[in-house]
């Protein structure tokens, strides 16, 4: 990193954020052998903030 870069505060430098978590009783299964899942989480995606760089320029 240069001296005017610094480490993204949102992903932290880990270049990606944790994907958002939706949960709904209505997706259970209605069969007897179905897993009881109420949530479905998305995958990690690339940091809108630092665009998957992990850090951030600061303007002079």
């Amino acid at each position: 990193m240069l001296e005017n870069e610094i480490v993204c505060p949102e992903c932290k430098g880990k270049k990606t954020i944790e994907g958002d978590s939706v949960c709904n009783m209505e997706w259970r299964g209605n069969k007897p052998d179905d897993e009881l899942n109420d949530c479905i989480t998305e995958p990690e995606k690339e940091c809108p903030t630092c665009h998957g760089r992990g850090y951030i320029r600061q303007v002079a």
